[in-house]
């Protein structure tokens, strides 16, 4: 098979800065329009349950589709698929900025967050095709790292710019980026790719797949307010079950599946895709309650709140490249259960946490959290990837943005129930009025003690998981050309 690596070093660190560039920014941008969403009511009028219909649809989205657009970039071309994602992104961003209601700004969204779904499978399909074996874990950390970075600098200036500027601004932010990636990708990105062996897109997959996820995120995210007995949440389920039987048996009967399902065989693969599913789940769930307990049980205000959270993403992103680089010179496995083994201890400590605790147990807990983290995202994606035939790295990208996509949103889902089941209880049990809850500060910490502690465990099933899933000898990449 031809190698299509890039062997020029400056073409290859323009590539990393690429790919890390375009991670950053889309984190930065759900970041801005999760702050904005307040703003966005006041400014329309309307209640915080419709404008925050304009990040949802970004989650059902993100979810539903990453699959299909990573299977039309193994077939079109990973360069065109991305440079198309990115002019409907910074299109998109730009019409919401200058939405005249909340109904056009959902719309707009819609057609920003069909951009951010194809631009996030190729941004890392792009680093694992065009580069050489022994750069990809550095190329990955410098993704994750930048990923983070763009979290955090979303919490630190999305609440200014919008009380500054306007909110219309923060969609405004991430377009100078965009275009800058479009430009860079023109020129950097390489046309030829390993080509597929059927040329033909599996379009009843995409289908059935889309049937089945929109409407079980729908349900997940909409459940909690609407009711689990729901009519319509329920109807949300039974088209999601249809919706996947469908799926399964068209791609068990074709020859050019959308997901090859043979993948799945390979243990290592499997326990992989495992393993970061459940991270997702567990940062989505962390990242959407730990704010509770640093206004609710802390008193911080939102500023400080946001700057103490901001510890746990910069964290990971100082860790994150050295994993990389790590990863390339002496393998993913043990990089992965370290780092599984980190974040449980930072649950625990997390779990530890009490009304009385000094804001250093507090920054301490998150620093370990975020180094865990850091030691497993780029050396996991790396063996994802590398268990992946060339061919095939948008199919594995597309897997892989859904999977992290629907772990954070079952995480927020299965989190949150927890913590208000365990509050319900103990007002039960103390006889107090369960909307007086914020006023007795033990349950409150109760509540974050169980999600931690259940957290924790999950991160020793996934330091399992990582335990089990091994390096292999084989890499996508190879060495560049002399």
């Amino acid at each position: 098979m031809v190698d299509h690596a890039l062997t020029d070093k400056k073409s290859q660190f323009a590539l990393i800065a690429l790919a890390g560039s375009l991670a950053g920014v889309a984190n930065l941008d759900y970041s801005l329009v999760n702050i904005s969403i307040i703003p966005i009511s006041k400014h329309f009028n309307v209640s915080t349950s419709l404008s925050d219909w304009v990040l949802i649809i970004l989650g059902l989205i993100s979810v539903a589709t990453p699959v299909g657009f990573g299977k039309l970039g193994d077939l079109k071309g990973y360069r065109t698929v991305l440079n198309i994602g990115l002019i409907i992104y910074a299109t998109g961003n730009i019409m919401c900025a200058f939405a005249p209601s909340i109904q056009a700004l959902i719309a707009f969204h819609t057609l920003k967050s069909v951009g951010y779904a194809m631009t996030l499978p190729m941004s890392l399909a792009i680093t694992t095709v065009f580069l050489p074996a022994h750069m990809i874990g550095l190329a990955l950390g410098v993704v994750a790292a930048m990923a983070a970075l763009g979290f955090a600098l979303g919490l630190a200036v999305g609440g200014y710019v919008a009380g500054v500027f306007g909110w219309q601004y923060n969609f405004l932010v991430p377009v100078p980026v965009l275009a800058a990636g479009l430009l860079a990708s023109f020129i950097i990105v390489p046309v030829k790719q390993a080509e597929a062996p059927d040329a033909r897109f599996d379009l009843p997959g995409a289908v059935w797949l889309f049937m089945a996820l929109f409407p079980l995120i729908f349900a997940l995210n909409s459940g909690a307010k609407a009711g689990w007995s729901n009519p319509l949440i329920l109807t949300a389920f039974v088209i999601s079950a249809i919706g996947f039987v469908l799926f399964f048996r068209q791609e068990q009967r074709i020859s050019y599946p959308l997901v090859d399902l043979t993948l799945f065989k390979k243990r290592n693969f499997s326990y992989s895709i495992a393993a970061v599913a459940l991270v997702y789940f567990l940062m989505g769930g962390v990242m959407f309650l730990f704010p509770f307990y640093l206004l609710l049980v802390r008193h911080l205000d939102m500023s400080q709140a946001g700057l103490v959270i901001m510890v746990f993403p910069i964290t990971a992103a100082v860790v994150a490249p050295f994993a990389g680089s790590l990863a390339d010179r002496f393998g993913s496995h043990l990089l992965c259960t370290t780092g599984m083994l980190i974040t449980a201890a930072g649950n625990i400590l997390v779990a530890l946490l009490s009304a009385d605790s000094g804001l250093a147990h507090v920054i301490a807990a998150l620093c370990l959290m975020g180094v865990g983290i850091g030691l497993f995202f780029a050396p996991n994606n790396k063996l994802i990837m590398t268990l992946t035939p060339k061919e095939k790295q948008g199919m594995a990208s597309g897997i892989y943005r859904m999977t992290t996509s629907a772990g954070s949103v079952l995480g927020i889902v299965f989190f949150v129930l927890v913590a208000q089941q365990v509050i319900s209880i103990d007002c039960s049990r103390w006889h107090i009025a369960p909307s007086a809850y914020k006023l007795h500060p033990e349950i409150l910490i109760h509540g974050f003690q169980v999600v931690f502690i259940i957290g924790a465990a999950l991160m020793l099933l996934n330091a399992f998981f990582a335990f089990q899933a091994k390096d292999v000898g084989k890499t996508v990449g190879s060495a560049p050309h002399r």
